[in-house]
């Protein structure tokens, strides 16, 4: 059996069964006894293992900041110096992070966790110590490992799912794969990432199709997406060719909108349309089951909300388009036509450890409590955006979601029914006066007041972007409120002013 040949075995083997304590289990007649064996677990694993079996997590927000991402300073230059040790026993650096730097912008390029960034630069050095050993002998079975249990995370099949460096390049190998000719259609929302539709748009240079967008109206809520889709496909005439794509994004960037992509997917559906979903925000921000949802093709990011090293996407293709699904980069995995993750596992050499660290990562997000973490980021963002739009006169770019036991079930179908995830949008107020109206906000709250947010205009108007993630708290969502403020030129005696300090007197009491 040939290498690529037991990639596409690992895969598709079962997990050995869990057997109690006492408890021996006979082979069943007729089955095959061959189960999944996963690699040996590397000693600096291990550490980490034990040390989430053996402790219980830090309470959400700065105390997670200090211990499990205790790099996040805000100094780019804080480490030219010094390699700090990260590893679990290590108090290195513990409470530097968050002293004077204020993160609100994990949804730009994610922040990796203490766990992550130790493995991984274990990893690497195991690579260096004996290169051809490495990739020769230990890579594949490591990658697979990985795949295995980022698969169980998102409710899907290992054998579905390929890992792929970002989410840019997992959809264009989708488009590249898929036949488009003179005529074709592919469909998006108007407000898709500016990225897709480029991509989108080279495919159809390339092939005589065409790209199609449609409006999203505004005010916005799940049922006026999926009537401006059913619109949309109600009006469209087939003989205008036929559309072989439709892309959506399961959260919408800069704009941060959880849309209801299981019903955009069903409406597509009555028109035979395939659907690809830009998942870039997903895993670790919202409940996920891909084999469930739908789709035909489905590609999120590791690094932003799992916290993960940067460098590590996961592509899930459904079974029926696995044949036809091909890398970017043609390599030594081609002759095997039935197994996805034999022509995915080998790109070319590279750096694979954000594969590897991929496995620590899942462990730790699995420490905390996936469930816990998404249900907690979803209050404290509808509370951030309800109390920022209070203090500055303005209003959030959709509704917040109720903390309620609907909105707050991580049930699919039930979370879409609200449309703010871990990250909330909410309108910036006038400046008020000419000289503060002409500073570029996002520099004036980095610089001076060391808060990093995006900062966008959206349909005439100015908005931040705040990012909510488990090392975030209250404190912080009230420090952009008064930093905003302030950077605008309203006087200290502005309304907003003592409702932020309200806010702050009544968490102090808690």
């Amino acid at each position: 059996m040939s290498l690529y040949q037991q990639v596409a075995e690992w895969v598709r083997l079962p997990d050995p069964p869990c057997v109690k304590p006492g408890q021996v289990n006979l082979p069943v007649s007729g089955t095959s006894t061959e189960v999944y064996e996963a690699p040996p677990t590397p000693s600096f694993e291990q550490k980490w293992e034990r040390h989430f079996a053996s402790h219980t997590p830090p309470d959400f927000g700065h105390s997670i900041l200090h211990k499990l991402f205790p790099t996040l300073v805000g100094d780019i230059t804080a480490f030219d110096e010094r390699d700090p040790d990260l590893g679990p026993s290590s108090d290195d650096l513990e409470g530097k992070a968050g002293t004077t730097f204020t993160f609100l912008a994990h949804g730009s390029y994610g922040a990796t966790c203490r766990p992550v960034l130790d493995v991984l630069r274990k990893w690497q050095l195991r690579m260096e110590a004996s290169p051809v050993r490495f990739f020769y002998d230990m890579l594949y079975p490591y990658i697979v490992r990985s795949v295995r249990l980022v698969s169980g995370l998102v409710g899907a099949r290992p054998e579905d799912t390929v890992l792929v460096t970002n989410v840019e390049v997992g959809m264009n190998a989708v488009m590249r794969s898929l036949t488009f000719g003179p005529g074709d259609k592919i469909i998006a929302f108007d407000l898709t990432y500016t990225a897709v539709l480029y991509s989108a748009q080279h495919i159809c240079d390339r092939t005589g199709a065409e790209l199609l967008t449609f409006p999203m109206t505004f005010p916005v809520s799940p049922e006026s997406v999926v009537a401006d889709l059913r619109r949309f496909l109600e009006g469209y005439d087939q003989r205008r060719g036929t559309i072989r794509l439709a892309i959506f994004q399961h959260i919408t960037s800069p704009t941060a909108i959880l849309l209801p992509v299981r019903k955009l997917i069903t409406s597509c559906r009555e028109y035979n349309i395939p659907v690809m979903v830009d998942g870039a925000h997903s895993i670790g921000q919202i409940p996920m089951n891909l084999t469930e949802l739908g789709a035909d093709f489905y590609v999120t990011n590791t690094h932003k909300w799992l916290c993960n090293a940067r460098g590590c996407a996961l592509l899930w293709v459904h079974p029926q388009h696995h044949s036809r699904v091909y890398p970017l980069t043609t390599s030594w995995g081609h002759l095997n036509k039935e197994s996805l993750q034999a022509r995915f596992i080998w790109q070319g050499t590279a750096d694979y450890s954000p594969f590897l660290s991929l496995y620590i990562a899942v462990k730790f997000y699995k420490w905390l409590g996936y469930d816990k973490v998404i249900q907690r980021n979803r209050r404290l963002a509808s509370w951030c955006a309800s109390l920022l739009a209070e203090a500055w006169g303005t209003e959030p770019l959709v509704a917040v979601a109720q903390n309620d036991e609907d909105s707050l079930d991580t049930k699919e179908s039930k979370w879409e029914t609200g449309m703010i995830g871990s990250m909330c949008c909410v309108k910036i107020p006038p400046a008020n006066t000419d000289m503060h109206g002409i500073i570029d906000l996002h520099d004036e709250l980095l610089d001076k007041f060391q808060i990093e947010i995006p900062v966008f205009s959206f349909q005439g108007h100015r908005y931040v972007r705040v990012s909510l993630h488990m090392y975030n708290d209250e404190k912080d969502c009230l420090a952009l409120g008064r930093a905003v403020l302030i950077a605008l030129g309203y006087p200290t005696t502005y309304n907003g002013y003592i409702l932020l300090d309200k806010k702050e007197h009544a968490l102090s009491k808690e």
